[in-house]
């Protein structure tokens, strides 16, 4: 019997440089789009008003290249994002400077 070494997921993620929960904001109206299926989901399906995100506080484990956290950092969130996969972290920071949230 041979055994393998596994190792964790996000080691996995790295190694093919795979972000598994991308979604395309290459577009203003993609963002639009984006914007509205987090406000159906957050505020329709959870009930958590879109209000309530207005200069709250958010800390984030694992956001990737962002484009969740960029719904909140549009409506006035203050984000604390943490992502320990180099890659990540890097498309997180050029994906908030080109949608204009690198203050958030």
């Amino acid at each position: 019997m041979t055994t393998t070494a596994h190792s964790k997921l996000s080691d996995y993620y790295d190694t093919i440089k795979l972000n598994p929960v991308r979604h395309d904001l290459s577009t203003s109206q993609r963002m639009r789009l984006h914007d509205r299926k987090r406000r159906n989901l957050l505020e329709y399906c959870l009930k958590l008003p879109v209000s309530m995100w207005d200069g709250a506080r958010v800390l984030e484990f694992g956001p990737a290249s962002g484009q969740n956290a960029a719904v909140l950092a549009r409506w006035n969130a203050k984000l604390t994002l943490v992502e320990p996969l180099p890659y990540l972290m890097e498309e997180l920071k050029r994906n908030f400077k080109s949608w204009d949230l690198a203050d958030r």
